[in-house]
């Protein structure tokens, strides 16, 4: 499973996360859940919170037994923090030891100084193009008009269990979120972001916009989390 934590600013000026998009490994979305945060001071322990019951719900679903093996990928639009992000994936999934899981916290960022560029003028920079310049950092070229690639981290603290818990094929990871990218319900043309980032974000936006409603109750999306009703 894949999930992508959104995050967004509030017309207030607040940070507004804990949206979470899930889709499968061959890209069906499965779930768009959210959880109101503004608040720091209780962001990890909510997050926590929301992502037991997000795994819970889709270990249901996918009636996965005990012992039996699966992978969660993490994408953030952000740097993961050991104070909150961490902690609140490190906490929910010791509440699925049970489970043989594996997984990788994957931040994606266009906020760095690398340029891809060619010599080949007439085509540029070929859709796709994979530039691994660390063990677990790559570059992945998202878009033709661009020079900038976006910039993939795996967080070395991707382990909560034991070393075997680190997901680490970091080609593999580059190459689903390529994927993720060509995934989009809002148009045809393939997108500089993947699916797993907008999404969160589209829902977290609008979400802050519908709480500025009077007598708008949060509780209402609790319907259609598993439609794509923010597009």
């Amino acid at each position: 499973m894949v999930i992508g934590i959104g995050t967004t600013i509030n017309f207030n000026k607040e940070r507004i996360i804990g949206f979470t998009n899930v889709f499968d490994y061959k890209g069906a979305y499965l779930l768009g859940s959210s959880s109101q945060i503004s608040n720091f001071q209780n962001y990890s322990n909510q997050l926590k919170e929301h992502l037991i019951n997000t795994i819970e719900s889709q270990i249901k679903l996918k009636g996965i037994e005990k012992n039996e093996k699966f992978r969660l990928i993490f994408h953030l639009s952000k740097p993961a923090s050991k104070k909150y992000e961490i902690k609140a994936i490190e906490a929910s999934l010791m509440q699925f030891k049970d489970y043989n899981i594996q997984y990788a916290i994957v931040h994606l960022s266009y906020q760095h100084n690398y340029r891809l560029f060619s010599t080949n003028n007439e085509n540029g920079i070929a859709r796709g193009t994979f530039v691994e310049i660390a063990s677990r950092q790559a570059l992945l070229h998202l878009g033709q008009s661009s020079k900038t690639p976006i910039l993939l981290r795996v967080d070395k603290r991707s382990v909560y269990d034991n070393e075997e818990s680190m997901y680490k094929d970091l080609y593999a990871i580059a190459k689903q979120i390529l994927y993720f990218s060509h995934l989009s319900h809002r148009t045809f043309k393939p997108a500089n972001v993947p699916v797993t980032i907008k999404y969160p974000q589209l829902m977290s936006k609008l979400s802050s916009e519908l709480m500025v409603i009077e007598g708008w109750d949060k509780t209402n999306l609790e319907i259609v989390k598993n439609q794509l009703w923010f597009i």
